[in-house]
């Protein structure tokens, strides 16, 4: 299934995000992948790695940073000072807040959290991913 949600950030802007799961999980707690997209790239460019992690029991989640994706549409309600990097504004407080709606979904299990950054939303030889997905696993 997919659902949109939208996240409330520390400086009270609501950042849009994607969540996937495999119905087939439904009513376990399922370990967490949030997945965020390269610089020039939005949530929807990772459905090729979210959908088969979905399908093997993942919840994923796939946010649309702010300026990117469906985030975008709401750059008119966003400041100029929104692109630094302060304590409520920037990619750090806004992945824990990211975190923080992951940890409060009753589905999820907050154990087992692996976090997914692609640089040009692709993978790489060598990358973090292809150590940390042998070690993550529904079972």
């Amino acid at each position: 299934t997919k659902e949109s949600v939208d996240i409330p950030m520390a400086d009270g802007w609501q950042m849009a995000c994607r969540v996937l799961k495999n119905p087939a999980f439904d009513g376990k707690r399922l370990p967490v992948a949030i997945c965020h997209h390269g610089l020039t790239g939005h949530g929807r460019k990772l459905f090729w790695l979210a959908i088969p992690l979905a399908m093997r029991g993942f919840l994923v989640l796939l946010p649309d940073a702010r300026g990117h994706g469906d985030s975008a549409k709401r750059l008119k309600h966003s400041r100029m000072d929104d692109w630094y990097i302060t304590e409520t504004t920037g990619i750090m407080p806004d992945y824990k807040r990211i975190l923080d709606y992951a940890c409060s979904r009753p589905d999820a299990d907050t154990s087992r959290i692996v976090a997914i950054d692609l640089a040009d939303d692709q993978l790489h030889r060598g990358s973090p991913w292809q150590i940390i997905m042998p070690r993550m696993s529904p079972e």
